[in-house]
């Protein structure tokens, strides 16, 4: 092959027919160009040490670094990332976490405000809920309210079961899934029973009379179970134009 020029920088063409050949360089820049300053030709630098042309007069760019400048790197901010929350449904099969607490034998006054800054005191309150009749809207004196933590919860139901609260001896108890909820709001709304002789089975252990759930080596159908817990967060939905506060 003979060697040409182009641009000040040499190359070598090959014969037709023949396999091109590769380059050694893998980057190259122009230091150089006659259009922009005056100058003879163009110098070109390959990989930062090698030159189109000898004695150029530049020197090599020697060891390639980063330019930004090392103080950007030497901050080290602290990141509050969020912890996500399931939410569990009816196909669960785990280990449910007792943070869900029942209230029974409310004072028709005690309201989601009211309830909710009572039980602040003993730790983070996620979700509260107060139970009213789906036909008159009338209140239950069934309430929901759901911890952040099955700590947090227990000691909740330890400080205020059977305590005096506007004039009544509330019931406090854990309660997995409401399902002992549901079957006072069955009482109560089949007439049963009233709000406040509602059954709660005296005393109740701190732990409540549930035991938690624990993972089974199947999953369970639907057909299996006599009983399968509402979707949701285990309160019973309302008729067509009712629903709860």
């Amino acid at each position: 092959p003979a060697p040409s020029s182009r641009g000040g920088c040499r190359r070598m063409e090959p014969d037709p027919g023949a396999e091109p050949q590769r380059l050694p360089w893998r980057s190259y820049k122009l230091l150089v160009d006659p259009a922009l300053r005056r100058a003879p030709h163009k110098v070109y630098r390959y990989d930062g040490v090698h030159f189109s042309v000898p004695d150029s007069g530049f020197p090599p760019a020697g060891a390639v670094q980063d330019p930004r400048p090392r103080r950007i790197w030497a901050k080290h901010r602290d990141l509050s990332l969020p912890v996500p929350k399931f939410k569990l449904d009816e196909f669960y099969v785990g280990q449910v976490s007792p943070r869900e607490v029942t209230f029974a034998r409310l004072n028709d006054n005690v309201r989601e405000p009211f309830l909710r800054e009572m039980c602040r005191r003993f730790g983070e309150v996620e979700e509260v809920e107060v139970l009213l009749h789906p036909g008159t809207r009338k209140h239950l004196g069934l309430a929901r309210v759901l911890f952040a933590s099955a700590r947090r919860a227990l000691e909740a139901v330890t400080h205020l079961h059977n305590t005096p609260v506007m004039g009544n001896l509330i019931h406090a108890q854990i309660d997995l899934r409401g399902q002992q909820r549901m079957k006072f709001y069955e009482l109560i709304v089949n007439g049963t029973c009233t709000p406040q002789t509602v059954p709660t089975g005296g005393a109740a252990p701190p732990g409540g009379g549930d035991k938690p759930d624990t993972p089974e080596p199947r999953r369970r159908h639907s057909a299996d179970t006599p009983f399968a817990p509402p979707p949701g967060n285990g309160t019973p939905d309302p008729p067509a134009g009712g629903g709860y506060g």
